[in-house]
């Protein structure tokens, strides 16, 4: 039987927290930057949209999974062996190795989420430089909580512009 000091608790709980932690950001969550500021909206309407799944890793982060999952497995497994040999620090690089490919399958899991894709008519009579045609078709990729976040076929909606550079979607009821 393994046992476990509290080092290696934390480090677990740590891995746990840093990976369960994010939010992906919807339509109805701002970050505390946005609020109360005066953001771009331009209106539209939807013409289509579909539901889909968001998947893969961010750019912003697409490396920490691996770091973590790496730093964990190796620091566990010079624990458990403390790399006096060859065969044990062969053992330290293996689960280096599988560590970082656990890391990376746990973050790609972490980031799926369901999504939307909008398909949305712009009249570009109202849009200052955004257009190229007196009304141009948009592609907008939204994540959402449940399906009753779908806006539907043909409502008219605003797209929202933070400083950011997040767009969102919203209705324009």
């Amino acid at each position: 039987m393994i046992i476990f000091n509290r080092g290696y608790l934390f480090l677990f709980l740590v891995f746990f927290i840093i990976l369960s932690g994010c939010v992906d950001k919807k339509s109805s969550v701002y970050n505390p930057e946005e609020v109360g500021i005066i953001m771009e909206t331009t209106p539209g309407v939807i013409v289509a949209s579909r539901q889909i799944v968001i998947a893969g890793l961010k750019k912003d982060t697409q490396y920490w999974g691996a770091a973590i999952g790496a730093t964990l497995a190796g620091a566990t497994t010079y624990g458990l062996t403390g790399g006096d040999n060859v065969l044990e620090e062969a053992a330290i690089i293996i689960s280096v190795i599988g560590g970082a490919m656990a890391g990376t399958a746990l973050e790609e899991m972490r980031n799926k989420s369901d999504g939307v894709e909008y398909t949305i008519n712009i009249n570009c009579e109202n849009v200052s430089s955004t257009c190229s045609n007196a009304s141009d078709t948009i592609v907008i990729v939204q994540a959402i909580s449940d399906e009753s976040d779908i806006i539907s076929d043909g409502s008219n909606i605003n797209i929202v512009r933070s400083n950011d550079g997040y767009v969102r979607v919203v209705s324009a009821k």
